[in-house]
Order: structure tokens, then C-alpha cells, then sequence
């Protein structure tokens, strides 16, 4: 890690600074997104000696760092990002794809055990 940078959650939503590559791998086709973005040098972190920091500079977010950051900004703005995410095939009844739902079996947690009987109260010792 050279740099660590702060930008606000909400840009990872955004359509600015943002392009993707599709990659096929075992007969799927993956979308990465990649994010360039501005970062004012206030809110960069270097982690090697570098006295000389420009007054911002630009980084590229991508792969499985920007999958998680779209992901996270959906959740915590409740909203859809301004570009296409997520699979690109139509998905199962159990939100799987066509190739996910052949491969991998789905996983279920079950339903929760209640929980356990509280063990008796050891009998008092008292007297008579």
C-alpha cells in the first residue's frame, strides 16, 4: 500500500470518473467497475516519505475494492447506482444466475434452533 485515501461514499454511485471492463471467465462474463477519481491531498495518507504531495491527485478504484464500495453505498443511501450493476444474465427465483444455480448449490442457514432450556437452579441449602 503506498496511499490510503478518504472519498465520500455517495461518489461510488455516481456515473462520474466511472467505467467498467467485462471479462469472461469459466463461461461467465464479469463486470468490473473502476472509478477514477480526484482526491484533494488533505485526504490522502501516504505511507512512504513523500514531502512533495500535489494539492490533489487522481486514483483508480476497481475490482473487488469497488464491487464492495458500490455494494455498501447502496445499502447505506438506499439507492441504485447511475450505471448498471450487478449480473447481467436474468436471475433465478433464488436471486442466482443460470450458471451460478447449475454449479453451486445453494446454501441455507435453516431455521434458527430456539434457544437452549436455562439449566435448574442448584436446590438451596438452606437449613430447617
Amino acid at each position: 500500500v503506498d496511499s490510503i485515501f478518504w472519498v465520500p461514499l455517495e461518489s461510488m454511485l455516481s456515473s462520474k470518473g466511472h467505467s467498467h471492463t467485462d471479462i469472461e471467465l469459466f463461461n461467465t462474463t464479469l463486470r468490473i467497475h473502476n472509478f477514477d477519481v480526484e482526491v484533494d491531498a488533505t485526504r490522502i495518507w501516504r505511507c512512504s516519505d513523500d514531502s512533495k504531495s500535489p494539492s490533489s491527485e487522481n486514483f483508480v478504484i476497481w475490482g473487488l475494492t469497488s464491487a464492495i464500495l458500490v455494494r455498501i453505498a447502496m445499502l447505506a443511501h438506499d439507492a441504485a447506482p447511475e450505471f448498471e450493476f450487478g449480473p447481467s444474465a436474468d436471475l433465478t427465483d433464488d436471486g442466482r444466475d443460470e450458471h451460478t444455480r447449475r454449479n453451486v448449490p445453494a446454501v441455507s442457514l435453516g431455521t434458527p434452533s430456539p434457544p437452549s432450556p436455562s439449566p435448574p437452579s442448584p436446590p438451596s441449602s438452606s437449613r430447617m
